[in-house]
């Protein structure tokens, strides 16, 4: 906190010190101002406008504001990391002095405040500094050297502003902005007013063409009205029928359960006769059937033995055959003999009839050896053969695979695109699809939509070219011709009405534009511009470039991001890792820059390759012809090779044939040799006892005969007996069977009953449901079709319209249909006509109360402009007379002439259009012309400048100025008298004022109130603090005196 208190002859906020340490040239300095007019003195080059930048700096300027580098890091001294501004304000009156430090890092690229040193955030600076009126970039109050000519290129209306803000005139300032935002809203309402005047007029003759139509319609809808009435009437009609039908239900439901319950106290005993006679029955059936078992028993018994006696017949018819047959056989063995051996003899002329040719078994099989052994060796040729082709074929077949895979993914991708299109822009999409079957109605080349023809090196780069080129040209077709395309658009815009078609034209041929070199940009982070990471036709290509200029938009990385205030000024637009940013530079030369986070690609996210599908089908038809010229090579090897196969197969078959039929005749041989020597070995037979062993086999087989007639004797009795017993069962079965059936029928006739009075019970409760649901269903939709009202509550709303109408529902029915038919004949109208018509009417009263207040506000506004310029205007006026007063008398002085006016342009409630025009005129033979930086010289603007500061010193309400070298440039006899002037002007009136001049002029009058400071640096000044000024003034003394 500062020690120095204001004991009250400072005003607030004038400057009691500044120090810096490491800024610009010093290293280290501190300046005491004076209360009044501050000299600041030296040579070019030494530091004086240094201490203007710092008091920018220091009091929370910005470094543009001072008209050098716009980077704060390059005010802090060549060879240091950081420095300070200290800067100490007087408060108000007996109050200690503020002292405000700022810290510029060079490293961080940042600085720090504080106050009183406590650090602080620069808005509270800020605060402290609008406090004291300190306007650090108000060109009235602060001039630096670099922006004394802006001075002359402030157009009236900023200077106006700017002199106000100089004087603190904020009042003032306030009214002017009041007056400007009261004018355009005045601009507005007018513009309202006759809009809406003109709209309520057009609304009103609309209304008024359709009244005697609308009386239609409302009649008509009068009589829908009574339609509808009766139609709720019908509703509560049917309800009350159906309420009937309920309650007619419900004794029925009574009814059917009174049956119901007398059937089956009546069904349960007749059940339980009904069981006991299928028991009966069930016994019977049980031996009935025992009885049949039995007698199929003894059948199967019988039919056994009858089969025994039967064999035993037979056998004995057969004895004497037999013995029969053995005689004759002993009497034809001679005969049998010598068949045999002729028939071997015939076997063995066969078999050298087949070894005519000198082959016999042995050779034979030799032969098949060998021939079997010629087939494997040409089997094994075949392998190898298909094998070579099979390691030929496969690589080829993989590679068509592949090229296959690749075109497929490829085309693939472009029916995804084509889905895009036709999902998200249909009438792009039709419009592509008939120009694929047109083409040939263009003479020159057409390119479908761009996003079809752009491909990209790398799919991150989508993203960029997304965010450079808007939708409605991504999706635009390119033509080579302008006739082309205005016959394009002409057909799809008025044959295929496709309104949302965009068609560009851009010429084909060479392309030669090149992207802008970024070698020497690498360092921050650039790597590509947008044109080297796509390809497309070169008719799109040149579009993009001479549209987007994408030739010269380069994409950087996350480093780019990180250094965006490194990026030189005339790259304007570029791309960093995830982000898009553009700059632009003021009338002010203010440097903006726009950051925009890019969205990942979504029109260009899948792009088609069609170069590469070309490609990539010429390459597939190659490698195909290739293995068809292979496989027809090995085809002909193979089947040279098969047919030797063939032909080995045929002799094989042949030689085997043969082999298998001697092989045949040999076994025949070997058989018949077998049959001559059994029948050679065949002994006689002894004919007496043949015929005794005939006799008595057959006395065998008459005793089991006999024996088996005993047994079917016996079984025929059983038999007989069974019958009989299953004769009784089938009559009493019978008897129950009948008695069954009459009770069955009984039983049945009870429990159709039952069943028939159950299923009406049940019938009667769905219809009791039914008619209860449909009864209440109708309730609720009478109840809604009334506002939920019962038709017998005090309040029913339809009360008096029901009363009208007839109450049986037949009568309202024709009631209803009268009406519909007077209804239908007359004009049905149009709804749509009918509600604009109401629409109309309550816009034609809601435009009438928006005139009305319209009209009130503009009225309001007058009587505001009116009041607020009776306020500000002659006040303005008079500063602006006084100013006027101060610069000509100063002009005047110097033998020249000067004028303030205020400018009201063409009609004085033009108040955008107010502010000052400075008029000056150096030489007497010319007229008062307005300062601009093109009429005057530099030397006379800027003594226009300093007298136009001067005028306003009077009525200035900051607490100090500032003028840097504001007299370079001029004459001799003009820097004297301005300075003569300003001096006087500054110490009059005790305002702390600075002004930087390489030097002092001679013989010209100073006052005690006029500081001078002496800048000199260099490499062998001493510091500052080892100055002894007493002891220079003493020295000064006595050398005058001398």
């Amino acid at each position: 906190m500062s020690k120095i208190i204001n004991k009250g002859g400072f005003k607030p906020g004038s400057i009691h010190r500044i120090a810096l340490e490491n800024f610009v040239t010093y290293k280290e300095v501190e300046l005491y101002p004076g209360k009044s007019l501050n000299l600041i003195i030296g040579p070019n080059g030494t530091g004086k406008s240094t201490f203007v930048c710092a008091i920018i700096l220091g009091l929370g300027g910005n470094p543009g504001a001072i008209g050098r580098s716009k980077n704060l890091t390059d005010f802090v001294r060549d060879g240091c990391d950081s420095g300070f501004i200290e800067i100490e304000l007087y408060n108000k009156p007996n109050e200690r002095n503020i002292i405000i430090k700022r810290i510029l890092d060079k490293r961080k690229n940042s600085s720090i405040w504080s106050l009183d040193y406590k650090t602080v955030p620069e808005k509270r600076i800020q605060e402290i500094v609008k406090s004291f009126n300190i306007q650090v970039e108000n060109l009235c109050q602060l001039l630096p050297q670099d922006k004394v000519h802006d001075f002359s290129k402030l157009n009236p209306k900023q200077l106006l502003h700017s002199t106000l803000t100089a004087i603190g005139d904020f009042d003032s300032i306030k009214d002017w902005d009041q007056l400007i935002k009261l004018q355009d809203d005045q601009k507005e309402l007018t513009s309202t007013l006759k809009n809406g005047l003109t709209k309520l007029e057009e609304e009103k003759r609309k209304n008024h063409g359709l009244k005697e139509l609308i009386d239609a319609m409302n009649q008509r809808k009068a009589i829908e009205k009574e339609i509808e009435i009766c139609q709720k009437k019908l509703l509560w009609a049917e309800h009350k029928e159906l309420n009937d039908a309920v309650i007619e239900i419900k004794r029925q439901q009574v009814n059917a359960k009174s049956v119901v319950e007398k059937n089956n106290k009546t069904i349960a005993p007749m059940k339980h006769e009904l069981d006991k006679v299928k028991e009966d029955i069930s016994v019977l059936e049980r031996g009935k059937r025992t009885s049949i078992e039995r007698i199929r028993d003894h059948k199967a018994k019988l039919q056994e033995t009858i089969s025994t006696f039967e064999i035993h017949e037979s056998r004995f018819n057969t004895i004497d055959g037999e013995f029969q047959e053995k005689l004759n056989a002993h009497s034809n063995l001679e005969r049998d003999l010598m068949e045999a051996r002729i028939k071997e003899e015939k076997l063995h002329l066969d078999k050298r009839a087949l070894e005519a040719d000198g082959e016999n078994e042995q050779s034979l099989i030799m032969e098949l050896k060998k021939l079997e052994t010629e087939r494997a060796t040409i089997n094994k040729t075949l392998e190898r053969y298909k094998n070579s082709r099979a390691q030929q074929l496969y690589p080829l077949e993989n590679e068509i695979r592949s090229f296959r895979h690749k075109i497929n993914s490829l085309e693939n991708v472009e029916m995804g695109c084509l889905d895009k299109l036709k999902i998200k822009h249909r009438d792009t999409y039709k419009a592509w699809d008939w120009l694929k079957e047109n083409m040939h109605k263009f003479k020159h080349p057409v390119y479908g939509p761009m996003m079809l023809n752009i491909n990209f090196k790398e799919p991150k780069f989508a993203r960029y070219l997304e965010s450079t080129v808007p939708v409605r040209d991504l999706k635009a077709f390119v033509f080579e011709s302008k006739d082309d395309m205005n016959k394009f658009n002409k057909i799809v815009r008025e044959e295929l009405k496709l309104k949302q078609v965009n068609a560009v034209h851009s010429e084909g041929g060479n392309f030669n534009v090149r992207s802008m070199d970024i070698r020497n940009l690498s360092y921050l982070g650039f790597y590509t511009c947008i044109l080297d990471t796509i390809s497309a036709p070169t008719a799109i290509l040149r579009y993009l470039c001479s549209v987007y200029r994408i030739n010269d938009i380069p994409i950087g990385n996350k480093h780019t991001f990180d250094n965006v205030e490194r990026v030189p000024d005339n790259i304007r637009f570029y791309f960093t890792e995830n982000y898009r940013i553009s700059t632009r530079v003021s009338f002010y030369k203010v440097k903006s820059t726009t950051t925009i986070e890019i969205k990942d690609a979504d029109l260009l996210a899948d792009s088609v390759d069609y170069k590469q599908i070309d490609i990539l089908k010429t390459q597939l038809s190659q490698v195909q012809e290739k293995k068809s010229n292979l496989e027809s090579q090995f085809e002909e090897t193979l089947n040279v090779e098969e047919n030797k196969v063939k032909d080995i197969i045929g002799k094989t078959k042949e030689k085997a044939d043969l082999l298998e039929k001697i092989k045949s005749i040999n076994l025949q041989i070997h058989f018949q040799k077998q049959k001559v020597r059994a029948l050679e070995r065949e002994p006689a037979i002894n004919i007496e006892e043949e015929e005794k062993k005939c006799k008595e086999n057959k006395q065998d087989c008459v005793n089991k005969q006999f024996t088996a007639q005993k047994e079917m004797y016996n079984i025929l009795q059983q038999v007989h007996e069974q019958t009989i017993n299953m004769e009784k069962n089938t009559i009493h079965l019978s008897i129950h069977r009948n008695e069954f059936l009459q009770k069955e029928a009984q039983y049945r006739r009870l429990t159709s009953d039952f069943e028939a009075a159950k299923k009406l019970l049940e019938n009667v409760k769905n219809d009791l449901e039914r008619a209860t649901t449909e009864a209440n269903q109708k309730l609720e939709q009478a109840r809604f079709s009334c506002g939920g009202k019962n038709i017998n509550e005090r309040d029913f709303p339809y009360k008096n319209e029901f009363n009208e109408l007839p109450s049986d529902r037949e009568e309202l029915e024709v009631y209803k249909n009268e009406r519909l038919a007077k209804i239908s004949l007359m004009n049905q109208g149009d709804n749509q006509v009918l509600k604009e018509y109401e629409e109309r009417k309550r816009n034609i009263a809601k435009l009438k109360q928006k005139l009305d207040s319209s009209t009130d506000n503009k009225k309001r506004i007058r009587e505001e402009i009116k009041t607020i310029t009776s306020r500000w205007l002659p006040p303005l006026e008079r500063l602006v007379n006084e100013i006027k007063e101060n610069f000509s008398s100063m002009f005047q002085k110097l033998g020249c002439a000067g004028d303030v006016a205020l400018y009201k342009g063409e009609n004085d409630e033009e108040f955008s259009c107010y502010g000052l025009n400075i008029m000056v005129k150096f030489r007497a033979e010319e007229s008062l012309r307005q300062l601009t930086r093109d009429t005057q010289s530099g030397g006379e603007r800027a003594l226009s400048t300093a007298l136009y500061l001067l005028a306003l010193q009077a009525r200035v309400a900051v607490p100090f100025r500032c003028v840097d070298e504001i007299n370079q440039g001029m004459d001799a006899k003009n820097e004297r008298d301005m300075l003569q002037l300003l001096i006087k002007a500054t110490t009059e009136s005790d305002s702390q004022y600075f002004l930087l001049t390489p030097k002092l002029l001679r013989d010209l009058e100073y006052n005690e109130k006029t500081t001078i400071h002496t800048v000199m640096n260099g490499h062998h000044i001493m510091n500052y603090r080892m100055w002894d000024v007493k002891e220079f003034l003493q020295n000064a003394k006595r050398i005058n005196q001398i």
